[in-house]
Parts: C-alpha cells; structure tokens; sequence
C-alpha cells in the first residue's frame, strides 16, 4: 500500500516537472524574443524573465531529484 501510494506521489511531481518545463521553454523563448527585438527600454523585463526562468530551471531540476528517490524508495 505505501509503495503505490509512493509511486502515485513520485507520478504526481513528475507531472509537475513537466508542466514547469514547458512553462520554462516558454519563458525562455519569450526573453529570447525580446532580447531579438534589441530594445533598450526591455532590458530590465529580459533580465527578469532570464532571473525567473533559471530559478525555475532549478526547481525543475528539485523536483526531478525528489520523483527519482521516490522511485527509489517504492
């Protein structure tokens, strides 16, 4: 019962993973957009989506970590 419940939580964060990816990609390709568009006045909103998106990058990379030990541990 606690390994499927495991495995069910460990589905859970890969499915969150996922959806922060895309989210990410999206991002990404929005700050490269505006970076193209080579517009002083966007600079700052640039910085900001980069600063946001390699924090989710990293939340990312969390959450991957924690649905593998989980798959571990089940």
């Amino acid at each position: 019962m606690a390994a499927t419940h495991l495995k069910e939580m460990q589905a859970d964060v890969q499915d969150a993973a996922l959806q922060l990816e895309m989210l990410y990609q999206m991002l990404s390709g929005h700050a490269l957009f505006l970076r193209s568009r080579n517009i002083d006045h966007l600079i700052d909103d640039v910085l900001l989506i980069e600063n946001q998106a390699g924090a989710l990058a990293l939340s990312i990379q969390d959450l991957k970590g924690a649905a593998l030990r989980m798959g571990e541990a089940a």
